[in-house]
């Protein structure tokens, strides 16, 4: 919300003064370094109070700005590279058919294999593990995997969340390692690399009879 406006008109009355050659009907208004010393010289009828209020739409702005920043996401896939980075982002290893780089795809799908295969693995070792510590506090065992302190099975199971936790988060790195990966090499492919490079050898002499050599690269 903004603040209310005070303007002070006296357009109308100078305009009035002019046209009927009465001018010294304005009063005059001493203006120094006081301004309450101006109001009080300026008369009632003179003061025109104006209410403007300015609301500005908080959830209006907000849609504004998440749409902008979908935009910018969705803008990181736009022309080659990009399509590049899509292909491989929902499959795995599809950067780098699109690249054609036919030896990284089985190391893009065997780099995903392997960080979910470890995740599965964990999860399943914490699911194991969390159903015997349930199954232990109601009485239908005696044990979990040879331990009968409480207070250890809480540790040990906490241990093997967080080894879960942390490989499902290896997932999604390993991943996105892809799909940089096939972004990177799609803006490499574009570049004009030209294979004649020369090698050239410039023989110089100074004055003083001493011999100097440049080398220059051509590609």
């Amino acid at each position: 919300m903004i603040s209310v406006c005070i303007s002070i008109q006296l357009c109308g009355q100078i305009e009035d003064s002019l046209s009927t050659g009465i001018v010294d009907t304005i009063p005059a208004v001493d203006i120094d370094d006081n301004p309450n010393k101006v109001k009080e010289n300026i008369p009632a009828e003179s003061i025109v109070v104006q209410d403007s209020t300015l609301t500005i739409d908080e959830e209006l702005l907000n849609e504004s700005v998440k749409e902008d920043s979908i935009v910018g996401f969705f803008s990181l896939f736009k022309g080659e590279p990009g399509k590049a980075a899509l292909y491989s982002l929902i499959v795995p290893g599809g950067g780098q058919i699109y690249n054609r780089r036919w030896w990284k795809v089985p190391l893009a799908i065997g780099a995903d294999a392997t960080a979910i295969s470890i995740a599965i693995y964990w999860n399943r070792q914490y699911n194991n593990y969390s159903d015997a510590y349930i199954r232990f506090l109601a009485g239908e065992i005696n044990n979990v995997g040879g331990v009968t302190n409480i207070s250890t099975m809480q540790t040990n199971r906490d241990r093997l969340r967080q080894y879960r936790d942390y490989s499902w988060f290896a997932v999604g790195i390993v991943h996105i390692v892809t799909v940089v990966e096939a972004f990177v090499d799609r803006h490499l492919l574009e570049f004009d690399m030209n294979e004649d490079l020369t090698l050239e050898v410039i023989g110089i002499k100074d004055p003083y009879s001493v011999t100097l050599a440049s080398v220059n690269y051509r590609f």
